[in-house]
């Protein structure tokens, strides 16, 4: 088959020529037949052509994202595209991807940026735990409790992700997170009793085997399929962020919102070495830096989602619930065989915890089971 225009623009841009050779030859052949009339007329098309065409050597990284084009996410990679371009005066061009468009869904993205299907990716970490288990950490029930720690367990815990990112050959360029899970209801809940029984979404199986323990009824239920099982009054309870709340528009389902925090997710921006590499030195040098320089103000883009959303659903109807100081006591001491279970099946971990569990106050985990004698 033939290739669209576009495609055959976009084929032509990719050149280091580009467009320019092609509208350079057009306007020699017109000026070989053009009146003295026209002479400016195709001077001035010949600068044009030159004035537009990509720097030479320029390199196109096309970045892919699962996420809609109106998430911060999305926003965020924008910029950092628009501010790798600027330092690199054109030679290094960022195309960002959104709602999967090149076809790569979450789940799929470490697989498919380690297999070259795409040079750039932009993922869920805990969406590839089937390939590397550690990237769920703080996707654990309860264990963070603000950004604050949050961004400690990270300190932590980034030389390790960045020694796994490097066997897979990747480089992570920035990590991101959303803002934190909470549980959103139908009801008032004030008391651990009262979330017995419950029909609640969950999304991994972290929040799974959390809806377990707390005696609740777990369906677990990708972001799509929450809207018509809401409708059709299968839930009584969702777990998600304030972002996707918003975006769902829960409170024509669900009134109240729980702000356990019980889980966090975080992105993870990740280019391939061998892409990276082939930039010349003082380019690569400008992107890493800028990736530096701006995920701490990412991180705050999150925050400020985060606050907007949740005003969003609070003028639609939504009650934000206290947490009760034994209601959080109780949570935390459900989830802690829950961190003990993890650790036995992901060893790397268990150092991990226990030294962000003593830098948060509380006890390290066992190491032979909490419980056992």
């Amino acid at each position: 088959m033939g290739r669209s225009s576009r495609e055959q623009q976009e084929a032509e841009q990719a050149s280091p020529c580009g467009n320019g050779a092609v509208a350079v030859g057009a306007a020699r052949s017109r000026l070989a037949l053009a009146g003295a009339g026209g002479i400016l007329a195709l001077v001035a098309l010949l600068w044009w052509s030159v004035a537009t065409q990509r720097p030479a050597g320029a390199v196109r990284i096309d970045l892919s994202s699962p996420w809609n084009p109106t998430e911060f996410h999305v926003a965020n990679a924008r910029d950092f595209a628009e501010a790798v371009a600027a330092a690199t005066a054109g030679r290094v061009r960022i195309v960002v991807h959104p709602a999967a468009e090149l076809g790569i869904k979450g789940p799929d993205s470490l697989a498919a940026v380690a297999q070259g299907a795409v040079p750039m990716i932009d993922m869920a970490g805990f969406q590839q735990t089937g390939l590397e288990p550690l990237f769920g950490l703080e996707a654990l029930p309860f264990l963070v409790r603000d950004r604050k720690e949050l961004r400690l367990l990270y300190d932590l815990l980034r030389p390790e992700i960045d020694r796994r990112l490097r066997r897979w050959g990747l480089v992570l360029l920035y990590l991101v997170p959303w803002p934190p899970q909470n549980l959103f209801l139908d009801r008032p809940v004030r008391h651990l009793a009262d979330l017995k029984g419950l029909r609640v979404r969950t999304l991994d199986a972290h929040t799974t085997r959390l809806a377990e323990a707390l005696g609740m009824h777990p369906r677990q239920l990708p972001a799509a399929d929450v809207v018509p099982a809401l409708a059709a009054g299968a839930l009584d309870a969702v777990m998600t962020s304030t972002t996707t709340a918003a975006a769902q528009r829960y409170p024509a389902f669900l009134k109240y919102m729980l702000p356990t925090h019980h889980g966090w997710v975080v992105n993870y921006v990740v280019i391939r070495a061998d892409v990276l590499a082939r930039l010349v030195p003082e380019d690569r040098a400008r992107l890493l830096r800028i990736a530096r320089e701006r995920e701490g103000r990412y991180w705050a883009v999150s925050a400020a989602d985060d606050a907007a959303k949740w005003q969003e659903l609070a003028a639609a109807g939504m009650t934000r619930l206290p947490v009760a100081p034994g209601l959080r006591a109780a949570f935390e001491r459900i989830a802690r065989p829950l961190w003990q279970a993890y650790v036995g099946e992901v060893p790397a971990a268990r150092a991990i915890v226990n030294r962000f569990l003593l830098r948060t106050g509380r006890a390290p985990l066992a190491t032979a089971g909490e419980g056992r004698s």
